[in-house]
């Protein structure tokens, strides 16, 4: 077992022992930036270890080696100090993992916000692709299999199955899916909506409204023919 010896210099808390967690992982051989530094660092960066060890027990020691070559610009010979300044940075440390969980639960709610598409509204699908895309790029989905595999989780059974009718290399990227989709279910679900409309058509006889209601009949008409 190693023992570690600690004598007060001045104001300076010295540590010697030879510190196994400053060798390169799973070696004899020491961190070069550890070897490379003068005899005061390498004592300083002990030091920061052992107060960073004792503040946080449950910190893993390759977490705090980096912490202590990251902090050593900032050492202090005052031991009282020395602790506080450490404790600031696991706090801040901790603060900011925080942060970042809570933007991946955010995200992660984003997503699953997502509903899916609705063909019998009869409305086009590319507005609903492209706030898909956004999502894609908020939640970090940049591999093309995952981009295509998300996108198929969102889409209702209907259109899922119509896209297993297509070669795997036709839908290996979310933009050919954008675009197979695009082209199939914009069309026909504006002429589904166009047919709702007519369906449920008035002509507005008011001198006013004449034109225009008259207009808008003929958009519809052209559209179902088209």
């Amino acid at each position: 077992m190693v023992t570690t010896t600690y004598h007060p210099v001045g104001d300076k808390l010295v540590g010697f022992r030879h510190l196994s967690v400053f060798r390169k992982l799973g070696t004899s051989v020491l961190d070069p930036r550890y070897v490379e530094s003068t005899e005061t660092k390498q004592i300083n960066l002990i030091n920061l270890y052992v107060a960073y060890k004792t503040l946080d027990p449950d910190l893993q020691d390759s977490r705090i080696v980096e912490l202590a070559f990251d902090s050593l610009p900032f050492y202090v010979n005052n031991p009282k100090q020395l602790r506080r300044k450490c404790s600031q940075l696991i706090n801040l440390i901790s603060n900011q993992v925080e942060i970042e969980q809570e933007n991946v639960r955010k995200m992660s709610n984003s997503w699953s916000n997502i509903k899916e598409f609705d063909l019998s509204k009869g409305e086009p699908i590319e507005p609903w692709l492209t706030k898909l895309r956004y999502h894609l790029i908020v939640e970090n989905i940049t591999v093309p299999v995952r981009q295509v595999a998300s996108s198929r989780a969102k889409v209702p059974e209907e259109i899922d199955k119509y896209l297993n009718n297509f070669e795997a290399r036709d839908l290996d990227t979310f933009e050919k899916v954008y675009d197979i989709l695009v082209q199939t279910y914009d069309d026909s679900t504006s002429k589904q909506a166009a047919q709702a409309q007519l369906r449920a058509f008035r002509l507005n006889i008011k001198e006013e409204k004449f034109y225009d209601s008259c207009m808008e009949l003929g958009n519809l008409i052209t559209l179902l023919k088209s």
